[in-house]
């Protein structure tokens, strides 16, 4: 447990004095370095253009809507999710999101079968604004089609696309 604690401390360490130095020039060798150190799940977390996020994780990916769709949604206050069990084909609605905005579908960004749902946001659905790219996720999948995967962005063609998108 103490292996940890100092890899996570150091990664944190690493990560505040990147942000304090990148301005000052040196951001290129410590991005390297908070890089090399970064989680390797963070690596298999690609987007939709439909603004859903998927972490995949062996045969599973794990779903959601992005921090910018539910920015744009506005405060959620209800969402309704699948049964397990049920099968979704790509950009077939899975889930509807109700916000004090608008409803809005969330689309599977792959094809797939529900394996299971996040319970929690049937309590508290405010998880989807405040943890939209974690603990707020929606529904994993099993994966059915892993050449889907990729037709989805990763992080930086995301982020390319949502600058695009304003």
């Amino acid at each position: 447990h103490s292996f940890l604690w100092i890899s996570v401390t150091s990664y944190f360490l690493m990560l505040r004095l990147f942000t304090s130095t990148a301005s000052a020039g040196l951001g290129l060798r410590m991005a390297t370095a908070v890089g090399a150190m970064a989680p390797a799940r963070l690596a298999h977390v690609l987007y939709s253009k439909d603004h859903e996020w998927i972490r995949v994780e062996d045969e599973t990916a794990t779903v959601g809507i992005t921090d910018f769709a539910q920015d744009a949604l506005g405060e959620i206050v209800y969402v309704e999710l699948p049964d397990v069990g049920d099968e979704f084909d790509e950009g077939e609605t899975f889930a509807v999101v109700d916000s004090t905005k608008a409803a809005s579908d969330v689309y599977a960004p792959i094809t797939g079968s529900v394996v299971s749902v996040n319970e929690t946001l049937e309590e508290d659905p405010g998880l989807v604004n405040s943890a939209a790219e974690s603990d707020g996720w929606m529904v994993q999948l099993a994966i059915a089609k892993p050449d889907e995967l990729e037709s989805l962005m990763d992080a930086d063609a995301y982020t390319a696309f949502c600058a695009e998108s304003k």
